[in-house]
């Protein structure tokens, strides 16, 4: 009897011991596969490991298994940001998420051939984790030049140059005869 108690409480043990192990494997394999960007700036956890890095000199990173494809643009302050993707003969539907830091916007886009693949791409999307802040310096816009201002009396109103000149019309619209300048 002894020796059957003492059988059971190892095995108790044992199972104790393997089960926190044996949890961690089932969530990694139901996690996918990790994609972590080769300037460790982000992380992604894909579908799983058929998803590769395609190149594509338009696209920050590209990632696809042959069909479906996801692409994270990096952009910082002050660039413009591209237009919002839709829907079109070549994909069923398109998933996309916007993430913003401090300096920093990053555009990650699922677009789906197969509209069963949509659940995934859209988890793996939402997977994306930040790792590193700030790595991209803010674009400073273009100062425009100092406006020189100018009085005109007879209008009673301040108006300002940015440019070489000033045109002088001999009616107060763009399509008269230029007479003269400042």
């Amino acid at each position: 009897m002894k020796k059957g108690l003492l059988s059971v409480v190892l095995l108790s043990a044992a199972l104790a011991f393997s089960m926190p192990a044996m949890a961690e494997e089932a969530q990694e394999a139901s996690a996918g596969y990790t994609y972590t960007s080769s300037d460790g700036v982000l992380s992604i956890e894909l579908p799983d490991e058929s998803w590769k890095e395609v190149e594509d000199p338009t696209r920050w990173i590209v990632l696809s298994e042959g069909a479906n494809v996801i692409t994270i643009d990096h952009f910082s302050n002050g660039e413009n940001l591209p237009d919002i993707s839709v829907a079109d003969e070549h994909y069923v539907n398109v998933y996309q998420a916007v993430f913003s830091t401090q300096n920093e916007v990053f555009i990650i886009t699922g677009y789906v051939v197969d509209a069963d693949m949509i659940p995934d791409v859209a988890k793996a999307i939402i997977s994306t984790k930040v790792l590193k802040y700030d790595t991209k310096v803010a674009v400073k816009k273009q100062e425009q030049p100092d406006a020189t201002s100018y009085s005109v009396a007879a209008l009673n109103k301040t108006m300002y140059v940015i440019s070489n000149g000033l045109n002088i019309r001999a009616e107060s619209n763009t399509d008269s005869a230029i007479i003269g300048g400042l």
